[in-house]
């Protein structure tokens, strides 16, 4: 499977955290962060597959003094970053092949990438490369576990299937770009493989995540919350945000998650 992403990033779908699933996403990975006060770096921090850069700001937020490099394959993507966040050092790479030294990178953070490459055997062999000792990774991606909402769905309808190199795939219930989605088991044993220590995994996105999501759409469909009131949008999205989050707060111990986000320390 082939995908343009300089099309993918014209289209404008990853500007802003456009729906509950990303917003919630952000809100998790803030909430990783400030529990765990290890996860900082005045070195270099690299972001693999920046996209348009809309966790930057986070980066900088929690490591002020850090030197933090933006990957992205698409140079659309790349230039807007660039515009938007002259504070980072921006290079159009595929993350697969980053043109850095060995051992040049003190932290490595990657959002919903690992899924979308042609082999995820290849990008933690490259995050392992580049991370010095002691180094540390953030990589959030969707879970396959069994139980999960898409999982169920897949199951029923006759469309889960085998992924590209691991994983599974959830057939029209996933986004259509996503090469694999990795169960947890598999994921950590690949990173472990490649020296890269599983310190914990979290996971999100249960029943609460899915019945947010479903209902921001049915609103939306009949209704452009935005374009009559920008406060009422604003509202609206917090409320259904703090009802997402309920499957962090209540939910994370149980396997069947949509999403996961496992927190890495190179031997």
């Amino acid at each position: 499977m082939s995908v343009d992403y300089d099309a993918y990033h014209e289209e404008g779908r990853t500007t802003v955290f456009g729906d509950v699933f990303e917003r919630v996403r952000v809100r998790t990975v803030e909430w990783i962060l400030e529990r765990k006060p290890d996860l900082r770096t005045d070195g270099t921090l690299l972001d693999l597959g920046a996209g348009e850069g809309r966790y930057l700001p986070l980066w900088r937020r929690v490591n002020p003094g850090a030197d933090i490099v933006a990957l992205e394959l698409s140079r659309v993507a790349s230039d807007r970053s660039a515009r938007r966040h002259p504070h980072a050092r921006h290079i159009v790479a595929d993350a697969q092949d980053v043109p850095l030294p060995d051992a040049s990178v003190d932290a490595i953070v990657s959002i919903e990438v690992i899924e979308h490459v042609r082999s995820g055997v290849a990008f933690l062999d490259e995050a392992s490369r580049l991370l010095r000792p002691g180094g540390w990774a953030l990589i959030s991606t969707p879970c396959g576990n069994r139980g999960s909402f898409p999982w169920v769905l897949a199951r029923l309808s006759g469309e889960l299937s085998a992924g590209d190199e691991g994983g599974v795939r959830f057939g029209h219930y996933d986004d259509p770009t996503h090469r694999r989605v990795y169960r947890q088991r598999e994921l950590e044993a690949m990173c472990r493989a490649r020296g890269l220590e599983v310190r914990r995994t979290y996971r999100s996105g249960h029943g609460f995540t899915h019945l947010a999501e479903r209902f921001e759409l049915a609103v939306k469909r009949r209704f452009d919350v935005k374009r009559r009131s920008a406060r009422a949008d604003a509202s609206f999205s917090r409320a259904l945000d703090a009802f997402a989050l309920l499957d962090l707060r209540l939910l994370r111990p149980l396997p069947n998650a949509s999403t996961m986000l496992l927190v890495l320390r190179k031997h």
